[in-house]
């Protein structure tokens, strides 16, 4: 299977045990690309750019306002992205997130972040992130999607044990 283009929106939401319900927009994106590309910042505000070329290319999200929530107290937590254009065939991309104790660039900002200064990233590898600062989510793979298609994930537990929001 393939992995390709994508454009997703992204977002989180949570339900707490009352059934109050909030959600939180990916505020910030940027997609990071190797081989000759590793000091350009590649980042749009309005879109996350998920794409598989021979540079390889690997996207990053940041969400803000998390750290307000309890998260002793949720329910369920669950990551949306919605494919923004119809992408024939079978597709893939693996979600992952940066692990609570890796502090590399954890702060970054959207049009500083490359290749070589991505948290988690393996700039070794065109695929791959270090999986000692990365751990995998999901794998979201379709064929035929169509615009507006969503994919939940089920994000609950790595919110649960995120400690510094």
């Amino acid at each position: 299977m393939k992995k390709i283009y994508l454009l997703f929106v992204i977002a989180i939401s949570a339900s707490v045990v009352f059934g109050e319900s909030v959600s939180f927009t990916a505020n910030v994106s940027c997609r990071t690309e190797g081989a000759s590309y590793v000091d350009t910042n590649r980042s749009d505000p309005s879109k996350l750019s998920v794409r598989r070329t021979s540079n390889g290319n690997k996207s990053w999200i940041k969400f803000t306002g998390l750290e307000s929530v309890d998260t002793a107290r949720l329910k369920t937590a669950t990551l949306t992205i919605a494919l923004q254009e119809d992408k024939a065939g079978a597709q893939s991309c693996d979600v992952s997130y940066v692990n609570d104790d890796c502090q590399d660039n954890i702060n970054w900002a959207e049009t500083q972040i490359t290749w070589n200064n991505a948290p988690g990233n393996d700039p070794g590898s065109l695929a791959a992130l270090d999986s000692t600062k990365t751990t995998l989510l999901s794998t979201v793979s379709f064929t035929n999607g169509v615009a507006g298609q969503t994919f939940d994930i089920d994000v609950l537990a790595v919110l649960q044990t995120d400690t510094d929001g």
